[in-house]
């Protein structure tokens, strides 16, 4: 009866982890699917300088390739984003595919290196990597100067 009790409780342990996404169940993309704000930014438009967050949502195409669809807030009077001064006029949202690559080292943080693929057909090299409740990426266009970091990074999960 011992053996039969110690074999149901490994088969319901081994089965929660696999539930879960314990041990090696997960795809290297598991970990960026959701949705995330980015930080408050500056960004142009045709009313002078206005901010704004990006609100990015990543989908899982395949064990190593992520979609990502992106779209502005409302647009913010202030550097905080705290106070509204309306919407933006055109909010399509823009696609991209992210292709994992190898893991590498960029900015003292082991990441997952990564070619975003963006809908004009257009392709950069970049790093991501999640911490906690955050995502940080880069990928050469909009890095910010202060962080390395994307200007948009980091996201936030929502």
């Amino acid at each position: 009866m011992k053996n039969v009790l110690k074999l149901s409780l490994a088969v319901l342990a081994a089965a929660t982890l696999v539930a879960c996404g314990g041990g090696d169940a997960s795809d290297a993309t598991d970990v960026y699917v959701g949705t995330w704000k980015s930080v408050c930014y500056s960004t142009d438009s045709s009313n002078g300088t206005v901010y704004t967050k990006r609100i990015r949502t990543l989908t899982k195409s395949s064990s190593t390739v992520l979609i990502g669809s992106t779209v502005l807030d409302s647009v913010f009077s202030d550097a905080a984003c705290k106070n509204t001064a309306g919407t933006w006029s055109s909010n399509a949202a823009s696609t991209t595919n992210y292709a994992l690559g190898s893991k590498a080292q960029f900015l003292g943080a082991t990441t997952d290196s990564y070619v975003a693929t963006f809908s004009d057909g257009t392709s950069l090299p970049g790093y991501m990597v999640v911490d906690g409740a955050r995502l940080y990426m880069a990928d050469g266009a909009n890095v910010s100067t202060a962080t390395g970091w994307g200007k948009y990074s980091p996201y936030t999960k929502q």
